[in-house]
Parts: C-alpha cells; sequence; structure tokens
C-alpha cells in the first residue's frame, strides 16, 4: 500500500528542488496575470465588511489613536521615532514597544481621514491584500511553479485565524512587519541571479525593506538567520558560490539586526519587559512554550474556536496542551527529517514556522493572552507555503484518477474556502465594535474578570453607566483588588456625583499603584468638586510629572489657578495643555488672562487660533470683538459680534456690547 502511494504521487524523487510544475508547464491560466486578480478578490472581499467597523476603543484603539496628541501633528515626529508607543502617557514610559512604522502609518493616516475609523480599517486591508500578493511572488520563486504559489497564497488569504491582524487597528503592526520580512526575502531571493547581485539598487532596496520590518515588530529579527539557512542549505546555486558572495547576500541583514540591536539597548534597555503576571521557572517557561505552540497550531489546523482572548494558565507540569506541543514538534521533525533529501525545499517553511512564532511563545513577556491570533499572521506564511506545496504535490497525484476524482476534490476545496470565507465574514462582524467583541469574548471565556472589566469600559465609553456599573461589579467580585477595575468604579461614582463611594475607590487606586495617572486625574476631581482645591492641585500635578502630555490635566490645573487669580501659573498651564495639543479650552483662558493683563496682541492671536478650531466659539468672537472695539477697528468689531451672537443668541452681554457699538 505504501508503495502504491508512493509510486502514484511521485513522492519520492530524488529533485533537489520541489517535484512540481514548471511555469511552462502550468495551465494558461496560472500563466496568464489571473492569479493576482483571484488572490486580489479573495484577499479583500471576505473582509470588505471591516470598512464599516468602529475602532475597539476598549481595547487600545482609543488610547493608542484617538487620544495620542503625538498622532495629531507632524511636530511630534521627533517622538514617534524615538520613543516607545505609549510615551505620551507618562514621563518614564509604560512598555518598550518601539513601533515608528506603525505610529508613522497612524500619523498619516488621521492627517487624511482624522477619526474616522473607515480609514484605518481601509489601510489594513490594503496591506492585507499587498501581503497575499508578495506571498504569491514569494512562493513562486521558491517553490519553483505556480501551481503550489497560487494554493499557498490562497491559503494564508482564506485562514480565518488572520481577522484579528486585518480587522484590529491596533494591530496593524502585524501586517506591516509581515509586508516588509517576506518583501526582503523575495529581494534576498532575487539575488540568486549574478546579475542581480551587483545590482546595487536591489540589495540596497533589500536593506532598506528589512529595516522596514525591524521598526515595525522585533520578530522580523529572525529573517537574518533565516535569510542565513537559506543561503547555505537551501540556494540553489550555494554550491557554485564562494563565502564571499554568501555573505554579500545576508551579511546587510545581520549588519542591520546589530544596530537595531544596539539602538533598542540604548534607548530602551532591552527589547521586552516581563509582564508581571506570573513569575516563571525555567521548567515553566518551557512548558508553557509547548503548551502556546500547541494552541497555536490547533488554531492553524482546525479554526472553529476563534474567539478573542484565549485566557492562558502557565503550565507547571506536563499536561494536555504540553503533550499537543510536544507530538507538533515531533511531527515537525519527522517531516523536516523524510523531506530532506527528497524535496529539501519543503522543509524551509517548517523552518519560517517555527522561528517566526519563537518570540510569541515566551509567556513571560506576553501575559495572560500570550495566545493571540495576530502573533501568527507572519508564522502563518511558513504553514501556507508548506499547504500551498502539499495541495499541489496531491492535486498532481489524483490528476490521472479520472474526471470524478478530480471534480470530488476541486468541489472540496471549494467548499472548504466557502466555509472560510463565511467565518472570516462573521469574526469580521464580531469586531463591529469592542462591545460586540467582548461579548463574544465573554461568551467563550464567562469566568474571565479582565473581559468583564473591558466589557464594562466598552460600556462606559460609550454613555452606558448602568451597564459597566454591572460588568465591574462582577469584575470585583471575580478579582477584588483589580486596580483598573477600582479606579473605572470610582470615576463611575464621582460622574454620578456619589463622591461618598467614588472618593474611597479612587484613594484605593491611587494608592495601589501610584503610577496611575488617570486616577490621580479622577481623584482630583473629586476633590474638587467636593470643595477640596489643595487635593485638587496635588493629584493633578502628580498626575501631570506621570502624563506630561496629557492636555486635560494642563488645563484643570489652569482653570484651579485662574480662579484663584494665580495668573502665571495658569498661563504656564495651558502653554503646555497647547504644546501637548491644539485645544478650544486653553485657547480660551488664555486669551482671557492675556485680556486681564493688557496684552491684547497675544490675546488677539490666541483667539483666533480658537476660531480656527471652532468658527462658532461664541467667546472667542466676543473678546475678539472688544479688542477690535477698543483698538479702533470698528467694523470688525462689529462683525465678531455678530458671530458670537449667532453663536449663542440669548446671551445679553453681547447684544449691549454691540447697541453700544451702533450707537
Amino acid at each position: 500500500m505504501f508503495k502504491a502511494l508512493r509510486d502514484d504521487f511521485g513522492f519520492w524523487r530524488h529533485d533537489r528542488r520541489l517535484p512540481i510544475e514548471s511555469p511552462e508547464r502550468a495551465s494558461r491560466f496560472l500563466r496568464d496575470k489571473w492569479p493576482f486578480a483571484i488572490l486580489l478578490l479573495v484577499a479583500a472581499l471576505p473582509y470588505i465588511g471591516v470598512l464599516r467597523n468602529d475602532f475597539a476603543y476598549a481595547y487600545d484603539d482609543k488610547a493608542l489613536i484617538l487620544d495620542n496628541p503625538y498622532l495629531h501633528s507632524f511636530g511630534h515626529l521627533g517622538e514617534l521615532l524615538t520613543t516607545d508607543i505609549w510615551s505620551y502617557q507618562a514621563s518614564h514610559g509604560m512598555s518598550n514597544y518601539f513601533r515608528p512604522v506603525e505610529m508613522i502609518g497612524f500619523l498619516l493616516c488621521y492627517k487624511v481621514f482624522g477619526p474616522w475609523a473607515g480609514g484605518f480599517h481601509l489601510l489594513s486591508l490594503l496591506l492585507n491584500i499587498s501581503v497575499v500578493i508578495l506571498l504569491f511572488l514569494l512562493a513562486e520563486r521558491m517553490l519553483g511553479g505556480r501551481p503550489a504559489a497560487f494554493a499557498a497564497s490562497a491559503i494564508f488569504a482564506l485562514h480565518p485565524v488572520h481577522v484579528e491582524a486585518v480587522a484590529w487597528i491596533a494591530a496593524m503592526t502585524d501586517l506591516e512587519m509581515t509586508f516588509f520580512f517576506i518583501l526582503t526575502f523575495w529581494l534576498f531571493l532575487r539575488l540568486e541571479d549574478r546579475t542581480c547581485g551587483q545590482n546595487w539598487i536591489a540589495w540596497t532596496a533589500m536593506i532598506g525593506s528589512y529595516v522596514l520590518a525591524l521598526l515595525s515588530k522585533e520578530p522580523a529579527m529572525t529573517l537574518a538567520p533565516l535569510a542565513t539557512v537559506y543561503e547555505h542549505g537551501y540556494r540553489a546555486d550555494r554550491a557554485g558560490t564562494n563565502w564571499r558572495e554568501k555573505v554579500f547576500r545576508y551579511g546587510p541583514l545581520w549588519l542591520a539586526c546589530l544596530a537595531y540591536t544596539l539602538v533598542r539597548v540604548h534607548i530602551f534597555k532591552g527589547f521586552a519587559h516581563p509582564s508581571g503576571y506570573h513569575t516563571f521557572t525555567a521548567g515553566e517557561v518551557l512548558l508553557s512554550a509547548l503548551a502556546v505552540l500547541g494552541g497555536y497550531l490547533a488554531l492553524l489546523v482546525w479554526p472553529l474556536n476563534l474567539a478573542e482572548l484565549h485566557l492562558f494558565h502557565p503550565s507547571v507540569r506536563i499536561d494536555w496542551h504540553v503533550l499537543g506541543g510536544l507530538l507538533a514538534v515531533a511531527v515537525a521533525l519527522v517531516a523536516f527529517g523524510a523531506l530532506w533529501k527528497r524535496a529539501r525545499i519543503t522543509t524551509f517553511p517548517i523552518l519560517w514556522f517555527f522561528a517566526a512564532l519563537t518570540p510569541a511563545l515566551d509567556a513571560r513577556w506576553l501575559g495572560d493572552y500570550v495566545l493571540a491570533h495576530r502573533h501568527l499572521y507572519l508564522p502563518s506564511a511558513g504553514f501556507c507555503l508548506f499547504a500551498g506545496w502539499a495541495c499541489d504535490w496531491l492535486w498532481r497525484g489524483i490528476a490521472n484518477r479520472g474526471m470524478l476524482v478530480r471534480s470530488a476534490a476541486l468541489t472540496a476545496g471549494l467548499l472548504l474556502a466557502a466555509f472560510c470565507v463565511f467565518r472570516i465574514s462573521t469574526r469580521v462582524r464580531d469586531w463591529r465594535s469592542d462591545i460586540t467583541l467582548f461579548q463574544r469574548a465573554l461568551a467563550a471565556n464567562p469566568g474571565d474578570y479582565r473581559i468583564h472589566d473591558s466589557l464594562g469600559f466598552a460600556y462606559w465609553i460609550r454613555g452606558d453607566g448602568d451597564n459597566a456599573e454591572r460588568e465591574w461589579q462582577e469584575t470585583l467580585r471575580l478579582e477584588p483588588n483589580n486596580v483598573g477595575t477600582l479606579e473605572e468604579l470610582g470615576a463611575l461614582y464621582a460622574s454620578q456625583k456619589n463622591f461618598a463611594q467614588a472618593i474611597p475607590l479612587l484613594e484605593m487606586t491611587s494608592t495601589l499603584d501610584p503610577l496611575n495617572s488617570n486616577a490621580h486625574l479622577q481623584l482630583g476631581a473629586a476633590y474638587a468638586e467636593t470643595g477640596n482645591p489643595e487635593g485638587a492641585e496635588k493629584q493633578w500635578l502628580k498626575a501631570a510629572q506621570i502624563s506630561p502630555m496629557n492636555y486635560i490635566t494642563h488645563n484643570l490645573l489652569g482653570k484651579l489657578y485662574f480662579d484663584s487669580k494665580q495668573f502665571n501659573q495658569a498661563e504656564q498651564q495651558f502653554l503646555q495643555s497647547l504644546q501637548c495639543q491644539p485645544n478650544l479650552a486653553a485657547d480660551d483662558y488664555l486669551g482671557y488672562i492675556y485680556m486681564q493683563e493688557g496684552r491684547r496682541d497675544l490675546a488677539e492671536q490666541v483667539f483666533k487660533a480658537a476660531l480656527a478650531l471652532n468658527n462658532t466659539d461664541s467667546h472667542a468672537h466676543f473678546d475678539l470683538g472688544l479688542i477690535y472695539s477698543a483698538t479702533g477697528r470698528t467694523s470688525l468689531a462689529v462683525e465678531e459680534l455678530q458671530a458670537a451672537l449667532a453663536a449663542d443668541p440669548s446671551n445679553p452681554e453681547i447684544r449691549s456690547a454691540l447697541a453700544k457699538l451702533h450707537h
């Protein structure tokens, strides 16, 4: 039986490259441009619904994009290129997630689309399409023919596990890293041609693309060792090239890695901070990595349970999850050994998968939700390259089995593709908003207090206080000392003027987590509301020290000083607010201060700046009218006062000022 299978499929032919059709022998369909058109459609149509989706407000999108002043002005380009993605929130930095390519992309998106989620989703969709097309080009060159390349890229495009990476705006960094990773490797493969090897443009493009991959996300560092292994173990001309030619091809990738490492160590003191959720022994790290590996392979092979936020439990002994990971490693080793001499190139996708996935297996750095679908976007390219070859091999094996067998195989493939399209489209709807996302996750993990907390925050952002309180109360029932929930519930009670419950919760939060700037901000606001300005000032100064880029804190301090007639200190706070982000309140109050001090020229400037932000600001129109009146520009004064009256028609002060001008 085994011999018959071997003879039918030609599996053990002694080819150094894959036993597949050459492009010349492929069908006319595959030789034409049709594969590109089909791949474009299968990469785009299942995800088209993502353009209707909102930001995942409670799932980083709001904090990372909408609340980030660095993304709203080109004036902060330096910070985007030299600091971590959360640096605007704290002077000491909250993480060392260095993602300048993602942040520059968000900046450009925000300048083009503003706070419209559809524009950001469109960029993610275009990146996904580009990755699919690039993977086709890479597979065609690596695997030696279009049939396997088409199958590999189609499987990648239709795999439902990629929904998180495409549908979650904050995960755009995985799309960008994968795009530049595959582009770099494709350029690296093109250096096989001697003429191309001397082409400094192609060589430079490869280096530039790799730098962009590194600046997208850290797992791109795995490309340099993969290229080295490919050069010495897989490249077709490896026997005819000397060490100098080999190093010329992959050496610059190692130099880029070294430079990137030095930058990371110098600026961020390393690549990742421990998550702090668990303390692991060396044995637990290994066992947990095997369990996570098994979980990832299960998602790739059987993508049915795709609820987000798979809660990870550390493995302290050999359990079923660890055994699954061990089985995966054993199967990979057996396949690698069996294929090495017979179809060597098919073993490289196995190396790609494991190398690219390795950074996502260490739960010390990734915390409780280490098993995240987005981490599979790059590694799954290796899985799909191998699957594409396997599909082509199987198809050629049944080529002589008759029309009925081929039709049945083709029908099965189309049905599987239809199921994948359906699964992707339903998962995209789960991402319609963070509320639908967390509700879906909670249905799969009802006892996870973190999901209850996130769902409560999603309700809170949308003004649904009752549902938010219900979810947060459930969170505290499951985890009584969850600091984030204590702060959120305190803020909810403060908004309801229930300060008797709000203040103790916020004080507890600021004690348990003294670097939580929002807790200090909310506690200061509660103190101010209850007639304790000294306490409010103390808390807001702490909040400003922790998060100097939060313009709201500076505005609150500025108003506190303005109300107590400490105009110099108020001016400094409002100026700092404007440095963080242009905003109407800071402009208006600065104008009032300058008016009080008789500096009309400066007052005129800031009131004009306020009107540039909001042309219906009655305060700015009114005070600008008073300045024009006092400086003899009567016609301009009338024009501004009329604009102020149009914005606030019941204001008697504006009517009185207009009446005086007419007389």
